[in-house]
């Protein structure tokens, strides 16, 4: 398919349209891609829960499960005035009781029910080896679609890489991409013989070939969103991502470029339906001309489908018999009332099981693992999914002993909550939410030493706050749960009699013992490094990042520090952004602020392209400190540029973008930087040319304590900009510039309320601006 042309996105009744000026004779087709991702095993209707409203009094009602999404994509699928497309990312397999007992064959038969038409190979899919998921893909009636996973012998693809479907004389391609980290992910013993290829690397390759059999270009990803933005970036000829495992919903397409982003969210809990109306043919091409999603909630009113209750009951009774099965007996009865606020014998048990499995130095599980205790007496397969109900799985990591005091402490502050630890080989004491006295089989941690530590892949991932983890590769991913484990040491041994034997104890006062090396606000560096020194006082304003201009609002680049860094401060792994040609090698103006140990600098520049004057606005971050950084973002934005007239938001970079509410972080090295960068063709936010006058340029790190830091300078003529362009008066800038003390508070002033973005981070009032026009309507079909 060819690139969208229009410029913005309305939404009218619910329906969003993008207008394009078509060949009269050109066709009509209507597909709506029905999606799922991250069902996870959840095969049957399940309840949710929220404690906040279940403390007002809210009851909830079961949601989800196949039997419902049967009878919704039946119903559905009446409607013949388009065509039905259902689609999974992954994510199938493991998550009950149901999935992970029968090996993902009771997924699979229910999708084959539901006449799924293709499915994208997620790190799940491997849980329980390559044979098995050879043959769940066998016994398949749709291709399961994975173009990065090849065999390493023979480099031949581990499954299809991409499948083309074609409905009214549309063509549709789609290729199925997992995440370039999934073997991190996966048990190495379930992955061995086969190289994972970086996506976005394989997209480039198979996409050409795609193209030259289909029309339009899908992508089914398991990779997360933040991924998926970047394969849009950098891929825009794929038309629609679907994707999966961040387990994200996107009430509204994310729109980057001319590719849609789409998630469902997990657990099947909603049926994404993403109606798309294509116009061409397949000599011209076919552009997408209207489209619109929703999440469509598997709720109560859609019934069950009995046939597929039938079926799913007859497995739960071969289930209930085995999870019946006896395998030990206790002595006493393991509790879990303490589990969050001391050490338990039922959380020493937790942590000496996962110990022994992973061979590991230190065990480090968290009360967010365990929750009923397990009975004296005889105990079942059952007793162990009630004891320990979450799959979380068991992940190897090498600490030095800085980092494992580090992530002692850390739990230390965490008395009375979900992620307070119980351990296994190590001791410590607790005072005032921090550890001391901590050892390692009965000797003192050594600050330099490497030891091996097990935790689950929910700690690792940032569960509860933890971080340490984020920032190293782990040694194994071992595939098996923590119940996994317990039940498995429970078989092999005659007697569980773990006990209370002061692994973790309360001090009445802090110790001496307490290294001078443990880190308290930042990250230890995993090597050292000499400090950078701060550059040469430039005479550039550091108090609140204001800047003095000359009378002009002008000055040459050449003469001014910009804090522009070389290639040298691009983080590993990015390219250095194409820039325009300078203008005159002059810059609109500069900023620049220190806050701790971060330093801002912050440059306009104004460039050419296509012969037009445009403006590019630059941020550099830099880490002036000795150590390094964790900056925490509440949306996966990082930052945004704003060009303000008084309260009022003219422009802002974030406007036209919609940024999903999920916490993203990144490590900024000592003494290195971040840059970012975008431009602005001189147009406010409502399309209009801003006029010549006085403005604030501003940029905005945001991050959870990020900064404004900006400048008043004149906005000059650009060629795109006539005189008349507002069709009313133009303010005339006085001689100078207006200096300014303040870093600025950054928020939307009353006639600019779309512009602001809302707590959590997307854009609400993006789109909703009103145009001038008719915009065309919906194409017959729909309804």
């Amino acid at each position: 398919m060819r690139a969208i042309t229009s410029l913005f996105l309305f939404f009218v009744v619910g329906l969003s349209v993008l207008s394009l000026a078509g060949p009269a004779s050109a066709e009509i087709v209507n597909v709506v891609f029905l999606h799922t991702g991250d069902t996870q095993g959840h095969l049957y209707s399940f309840t949710p829960f929220d404690e906040s409203l279940s403390e007002i009094g809210a009851t909830f009602k079961p949601v989800g499960g196949v039997a419902k999404r049967h009878i919704f994509v039946n119903f559905k699928r009446k409607h013949t005035k388009q065509a039905w497309i259902l689609l999974d990312s992954g994510g199938v397999f493991g998550g009950s009781l149901l999935s992970t007992f029968y090996k993902g064959s009771v997924d699979i038969e229910m999708m084959n029910k539901l006449k799924y038409d293709a499915m994208c190979l997620g790190s799940p899919e491997f849980r329980f080896g390559q044979d098995v998921l050879k043959e769940r893909m066998e016994s398949a009636n749709f291709p399961v679609l994975c173009a990065n996973v090849k065999v390493a012998d023979t480099g031949e693809y581990f499954t299809e890489p991409y499948a083309v479907l074609e409905t009214d004389g549309l063509k549709i391609g789609i290729i199925g991409l997992i995440g370039a980290d999934a073997a991190d992910r996966i048990n190495p013993r379930m992955t061995q013989g086969l190289v994972f290829e970086d996506p976005l690397t394989a997209a480039k390759r198979v996409v050409p070939e795609i193209e030259e059999k289909a029309d339009i270009v899908v992508a089914l990803t398991y990779q997360g969103v933040s991924k998926d933005i970047i394969l849009a970036g950098e891929m825009p000829s794929i038309d629609i991502i679907i994707g999966a495992r961040s387990e994200t919903e996107l009430e509204l397409p994310m729109r980057m470029g001319d590719t849609l982003i789409v998630h469902s969210g997990k657990w099947g809990e909603k049926v994404g339906m993403l109606k798309v109306s294509f116009e061409g043919d397949s000599d011209s091409g076919f552009q997408i001309r209207h489209f619109d999603e929703i999440l469509v909630p598997m709720d109560g009113k859609w019934t069950e489908n009995t046939d597929i209750l039938k079926i799913l009951n007859g497995y739960s009774q071969n289930l209930d018999t085995r999870l019946g099965m006896v395998i030990n007996e206790l002595p006493e009865e393991l509790g879990s009332a303490m589990i969050k606020a001391s050490e338990s014998a039922l959380g020493n048990f937790a942590a000496d099981v996962s110990r022994e499995y992973a061979g590991a130095d230190v065990a480090f599980i968290t009360a967010a693992s365990i929750r009923d205790g397990l009975p004296a007496g005889p105990i079942s397969v059952h007793d162990f999914y009630t004891a320990f109900p979450c799959d979380h799985v068991l992940v190897t990591y090498e600490l030095t002993g800085r980092e494992l005091w580090w992530l002692l402490s850390e739990g230390a502050s965490k008395i009375g909550q979900n992620g307070f630890p119980q351990v296994s080989g190590v001791t410590f004491g607790i005072f005032g939410g921090k550890a001391y006295e901590a050892t390692v089989k009965g000797i003192d941690i050594v600050p330099d030493a490497k030891y091996t530590v097990v935790t689950t892949d929910y700690v690792a991932g940032g569960g509860d706050g933890y971080s340490i983890f984020q920032r190293l590769k782990p040694l194994v991913y071992t595939g098996e749960t923590l119940r996994g484990a317990a039940e498995n040491y429970a078989r092999q041994h005659t007697v569980i009699s773990p006990v209370v034997e002061g692994r973790v104890y309360f001090l009445s006062e802090p110790s001496a013992e307490l290294p001078d090396e443990v880190p308290t606000e930042h990250y230890v560096p995993l090597y050292e490094e000499p400090a950078v020194e701060p550059t040469e006082d430039s005479g550039i304003a550091t108090d609140g990042g204001v800047v003095e201009l000359p009378d002009e609002g002008i000055m040459n680049i050449e003469d001014v520090d910009t804090g522009a860094p070389t290639d040298a401060g691009i983080p590993a792994g990015e390219e250095p952004v194409e820039q325009p040609p300078m203008v005159d090698e002059t810059y609109i103006g500069i900023a620049e602020l220190t806050e701790d140990d971060l330093h801002y600098a912050f440059v306009v520049l104004p460039r050419m392209r296509d012969g037009l004057e445009i403006y590019e606005f630059r941020l550099v971050v830099t880490n002036q400190g000795e150590v390094n950084e964790l900056v925490n973002f509440p949306t996966h934005q990082r930052f945004d540029f704003f060009v303000k007239e008084d309260d009022r938001v003219v422009w802002n970079h974030g406007f036209w973008h919609y940024w999903v509410p999920q916490v993203d972080s990144i490590t900024i090295p000592a003494g290195e930087s971040l840059e970012f960068t975008a431009y602005w063709d001189g147009k406010e936010n409502n399309g209009l040319p801003a006029s010549r006058k006085i403005y604030r340029f501003e940029a905005q790190f945001l991050a959870t304590d990020g900064v404004p830091v900006g400048f008043r300078s004149l906005l000059e003529w650009s060629e795109q900009i006539p005189a008349d362009a507002t069709g009313g008066d133009v303010d005339v800038a006085p001689e100078g510039i207006v200096e300014e003390t303040e870093s600025g508070e950054g928020s939307a002033g009353e006639g600019d309320e779309g512009a602001g973005e809302s707590e959590d981070g997307g854009d609400e009032g993006a789109g909703e601006s009103e145009s001038e026009g008719e915009i065309n309507p919906p194409p017959e079909g729909w309804f």
